[in-house]
């Protein structure tokens, strides 16, 4: 498998601080070269056209909308941003086979990461709603339900949210030539 293994239960620096230690002590800042990162975690040696741009803009805290073709290395331009910025990542994301895939990557590559879906059990999530609380988490994936329930938007405000990602959007535009009235 491509990339450093490391603890699947937290992520390590050199010194051996946990991903909570690390935002505590600040340690968590040293991982700020993507590329490096790129290297040490995912066992990359570049980035794919369009990536570079896309992570930086992510990791520089910037808005953006990327739109890029299928094995285009989307979920990338997200998960290394996670890695490298300190705080917590939400990733939203409609399809729960990937979500639980994406985690599984994540975990195995040493990153923290867990999910909240209905796919999972009560106990798995209320593990995820601890650890993200506990400060244990680099990415918290949410399905589109667990986003919309009573009391979730209390909880990322409380848990002190750094960064969305939406893994998957599908968009309608329709063209009328004049508007529809909505009765």
């Amino acid at each position: 498998m491509p990339g450093n293994l490391r603890d699947s239960q937290t992520r390590r620096t050199d010194l051996g601080c946990t991903n909570k230690e690390n935002r505590a002590s600040g340690i968590h800042s040293l991982m700020t070269d993507p590329l490096a990162t790129l290297r040490s975690t995912f066992g990359f040696d570049g980035f794919r056209p369009g990536q570079e741009d896309i992570v930086a803009a992510a990791i520089a805290g910037e808005d953006l909308l990327a739109i890029m073709p299928t094995g285009g290395g989307k979920s990338l331009c997200f998960q290394l941003p996670a890695i490298v910025r300190e705080g917590l990542t939400i990733v939203v994301s409609p399809l729960i086979a990937l979500m639980r895939g994406q985690v599984a990557q994540m975990r195995e590559l040493g990153v923290a990461a867990r999910s909240m879906s209905s796919g999972n059990t009560p106990e798995e999530n209320a593990l995820a709603m601890t650890e993200a609380e506990d400060g244990a988490l680099d990415m918290l994936y949410l399905s589109p339900e667990r986003l919309a329930r009573h009391g979730m938007k209390a909880f990322l405000k409380r848990i002190g949210v750094t960064m969305i990602a939406v893994g998957l959007v599908y968009i309608c535009v329709s063209v009328h030539p004049r508007p529809i009235p909505l009765h």
